[in-house]
């Protein structure tokens, strides 16, 4: 403490603490209200089904939000007993495979399931101190959007069923186009009760200079990569890379919209790695996109000429 400071009172600890539970609660509510809306817009037979191959059901992602929410807060933290056998095989992430996670209740019991669940949650949070259990709150409306998130793919996947490919200009990759971003030292992650759990904890990194390129990879850079037939040339591709590209037949991007200028999307780690070995660059590493971004960002992107708010 320094001084010509005073310790906190009780009252404005508690002030402090009602101002947490109130940013939770909005979190929570939230999110549960946007889940449904999402869940809604599938059509019964949809949730059920594995819309994309190597996605669960829409209806496990719900069982899953819901289970998780039991067991961390309620469970682990309030002490209630529960969530019981049958419950952890249906919901728990290495409980029943992929291909059989349709076969949670229905959806009717699957609502109520989440419903009850929530009341208890709610009920809790107007009760706990949050001092020893914040961390879980966040953690459980973060792990709701992840979700929700996936949630969103399965619906997107549905209303665009086959991409718009756009035709490539070349067979040959664009030219890099660079920002050299100089290296350095610099303090990442976070510890903060509302970091996500692969966030932490804040530590201090040594980065040598790189190269970053100015913009994301487009529609009209990846076609080239597509028509030089790299999906058919293992060399450009990882081990593992190939192996997934093989089992799962993939010959391109999942999503397009037709339109060269904008970013690429519906690619996986895999296709992204071999698209940099085939253009002769690398892929930045986590700690130098970071170190770009929160850092060096406004040095970076005003030389990219970039918009901060783009994809």
């Amino acid at each position: 403490m320094h001084p010509g400071t005073r310790p906190e009172t009780h009252a404005e600890t508690r002030r402090a603490a009602d101002g947490t539970r109130a940013v939770i609660r909005s979190r929570l509510t939230r999110g549960r209200a946007a889940l449904w809306e999402a869940f809604d817009a599938f059509a019964p037979g949809d949730r059920r089904r594995q819309i994309l191959g190597g996605f669960s059901p829409v209806v496990w992602h719900v069982g899953h939000i819901v289970f998780t929410e039991f067991l961390w807060l309620l469970a682990e933290c309030r002490g209630d007993s529960g969530p019981d056998d049958a419950a952890r095989r249906l919901y728990a992430a290495d409980g029943l495979p992929k291909s059989l996670r349709h076969a949670v209740p229905d959806d009717r019991a699957l609502r109520a399931f989440g419903d009850d669940i929530r009341d208890r949650t709610l009920a809790y949070l107007d009760d706990t101190t949050l001092d020893r259990t914040e961390r879980y709150w966040h953690f459980v409306a973060q792990h709701e959007a992840q979700h929700l998130e996936t949630i969103a793919i399965l619906l997107h996947a549905l209303d665009h069923p086959a991409p718009t490919r756009v035709e490539a200009e070349s067979d040959q990759p664009e030219a890099f186009d660079a920002v050299a971003v100089p290296g350095g030292s610099a303090l990442l992650g976070d510890g903060a009760p509302d970091a996500l759990d692969n966030e932490g904890p804040a530590h201090r990194v040594s980065v040598a200079p790189f190269a970053l390129q100015r913009r994301p990879v487009t529609e009209g850079a990846f076609a080239r990569f597509v028509a030089a037939k790299a999906y058919t040339r293992p060399e450009y591709w990882s081990e593992a890379g190939w192996a997934w590209r093989e089992r799962h037949g993939v010959t391109g991007p999942r999503y397009g919209s037709g339109d060269a200028s904008r970013p690429v999307m519906g690619v996986s780690a895999h296709e992204a790695d071999a698209y940099a070995a085939w253009a002769g660059v690398r892929l930045p590493t986590e700690t130098e996109w970071e170190y770009a971004a929160r850092v060096d960002a406004r040095d970076v992107w005003d030389q990219a000429g970039g918009n901060t708010d783009a994809p």
